[in-house]
């Protein structure tokens, strides 16, 4: 059968976004992890007030406005259990001269996941439809 949809979403002001370097190439590959989100399922499921029920859910971070001036921290320092200190990670991570966050925010990410469902239900290639979606000329940083 055909799965309802509910939306619960929650506003939290921020300055900076933290980003994972260890084994990253880009920062890219680290705003892709930062909105990938995780499933709650099994005995994780998210009770949902509207349905009355516990749900299967996605809960993932995005950015809802972008600032004028975006910071990305970088987290470069690590725990070491075996050690008992603070190492840092000496990865190295690649960015862009101009940086497109409009996949990272939340009008991106809806956008793009109509297009894939929207391609799914033609029977297209849903990723290829999501890359080919436009970014916002206001997402752009240099």
């Amino acid at each position: 059968g055909e799965q309802e949809s509910f939306k619960s979403q929650r506003e939290e002001g921020f300055f900076t976004i933290p980003l994972e370097v260890k084994h990253k190439r880009s920062i890219l590959e680290s705003l892709d992890l930062f909105v990938e989100g995780e499933t709650l399922d099994g005995d994780n499921k998210y009770y949902c007030e509207e349905a009355n029920r516990k749900v299967d859910a996605l809960k993932r971070l995005c950015v809802s406005r972008l600032p004028a001036v975006l910071i990305l921290h970088l987290k470069r320092f690590e725990f070491d259990f075996d050690a008992m200190k603070k190492v840092k990670v000496n990865d190295s991570c690649e960015f862009p001269l101009t940086l497109d966050m409009d996949p990272y925010t939340l009008g991106g990410i809806e956008r793009r996941e109509r297009a894939a469902a929207a391609a799914a239900r033609r029977g297209q290639d849903p990723a290829k439809a999501s890359a080919q979606v436009e970014s916002d000329p206001e997402s752009l940083f240099e």
